[in-house]
């Protein structure tokens, strides 16, 4: 019977399996699922859970902003079936699929869909952001307006379960493995959008510890990796210290003070 379940879960995309079946949405907006995990997964899904919450990552598999049972909402397999188209788009993109994908999304984001800020997986801009085509990397300021709309989405401090915790999480990770080779690191609109993130990160206090059902979330290894990730736009871009304030000290331990302190 288990197998037999193995296999039908198997012929789903990855993504749709691990967002519906097995109950991890999150995830399917900030990482590029495969079979891996969707098999990982059903084998032991508690450990699995536990495996990928390591450091920063816990952000990006906490409790998504969304139905427990998605494809009990209407709106939702709406999103999750543009979601899909917009994963099978970006996989082979070129000059035109680029146009098919950017104007899917400018579709979807007029209908204003559900009410998740974040819609747009980040798998696909990453890889739209560092495609070996200039005429598709040059396209992607769409990508960028539809990712600051989500962040300016929420009005201030920290929320319960705030996606903009995850989305600094995908960014760093994308910044520190991509750096020059993205397009939001090259570009002068993708780091104006990071300087508003960043901005945005020490003006409303998102470095600083926080207590959820009795768990403190200190935010270390969090502030640490964008930290880094800072870093890395500041080089790639011949940047100046002043280009980005200090995260206040308040909100680091010694070491990643120290992290702080090397990258001037």
């Amino acid at each position: 019977m288990f197998s037999h379940l193995q296999t039908i879960i198997a012929s789903l995309p990855p993504s749709v399996a691990m967002a519906t079946t097995l109950d991890f949405w999150s995830n399917t907006r900030w990482d590029d699922v495969s079979q891996t995990d969707v098999q990982a997964a059903l084998v032991d899904d508690t450990a699995y859970f536990h495996a990928k919450c390591v450091g920063p990552n816990v952000y990006c598999y906490g409790m998504p902003d969304a139905p427990d049972m998605v494809l009990h909402s209407k709106p939702f397999v709406r999103l999750l079936y543009h979601q899909q188209y917009w994963l099978s788009l970006a996989k082979d993109l070129n000059a035109t699929s680029v146009d098919e994908l950017l104007h899917s999304i400018e579709e979807f984001k007029s209908l204003r869909g559900p009410g998740i800020r974040f819609y747009v997986p980040f798998p696909v801009a990453e890889r739209v952001w560092t495609h070996s085509e200039d005429s598709v990397r040059s396209k992607s300021t769409l990508l960028m307006q539809v990712y600051e709309d989500s962040w300016r989405r929420y009005p201030g401090p920290e929320e319960e379960w705030d996606q903009r915790l995850a989305f600094i999480v995908a960014l760093a990770r994308h910044i520190n493995s991509a750096g020059s080779e993205s397009e939001i690191v090259t570009s002068v609109r993708g780091r104006n959008l990071l300087k508003l993130i960043h901005d945005q990160i020490i003006e409303f206090g998102l470095y600083k510890p926080r207590t959820l059902n009795g768990l403190t979330w200190d935010k270390n290894a969090l502030v640490a990796e964008w930290v880094r990730a800072l870093k890395r736009v500041r080089e790639c871009a011949g940047l100046p210290l002043s280009w980005a304030a200090e995260v206040p000290v308040e909100g680091l331990r010694e070491d990643e003070v120290q992290v702080q302190l090397l990258s001037e």
